[in-house]
């Protein structure tokens, strides 16, 4: 994984617009890819009562070892808000599941247990390119099975409409990775 991938998966960061450089740090050196050098592999293993701060513990080794750092900062910036118009989630179900399973492609996105925050962050922060703030005030696992016929944001933003949800652009406050040396 390059720098940028693995400052993201701990940071939970899912948006290209959620990144800043420090004068001192070039793009090349954290995205890296063509650069094999750029390159890293990370085995951790932590014990069992470590589990739940494995993100921290994985920042702390980070840090450590790469030759460019980050930490989060919060930036106001452009964002999709998801909101709720108050009835007709047909296709975002109630769910029993304690535990969040989805997966997501060109043609939709399918979950059991989710939170609508984790829909918004993982699915819809993939597809529009912005950092998307569910303020849907729906706190409840779903059950969600979204069919998408065309990939463009109008599809997606009518099959949201069809289930009782909209999105808004928006300024908000977000975390940012800030990479520095």
């Amino acid at each position: 994984s390059s720098v940028l991938t693995l400052y993201m998966d701990v940071f939970d960061i899912h948006s290209s617009t959620q990144i800043e450089y420090d004068s001192s740090v070039s793009k090349k050196e954290v995205v890296g890819y063509e650069n094999k050098n750029g390159l890293y592999c990370m085995d951790m293993l932590v014990k069992a009562e470590q589990k739940n701060n494995i993100n921290d513990l994985l920042y702390q080794q980070l840090t450590a070892v790469l030759p460019v750092k980050a930490r989060l900062i919060k930036k106001k910036m452009p964002v999709y808000v998801l909101k709720f118009t108050g009835s007709g989630m047909k296709d975002f179900i109630l769910s029993k599941d304690t535990f969040c399973s989805y997966g997501f492609s060109g043609r939709g996105y399918e979950g059991t247990g989710v939170f609508l925050k984790d829909f918004a962050k993982n699915y819809l922060t993939n597809e529009l390119n912005l950092p998307v703030v569910d303020e849907t005030g729906l706190a409840g696992r779903y059950d969600i099975k979204l069919s998408i016929s065309l990939r463009d944001q109008e599809t997606l933003k009518d099959a949201l409409l069809k289930n009782g949800l909209f999105l808004e652009k928006a300024e908000r406050e977000v975390p940012v990775i800030y990479f520095y040396k």
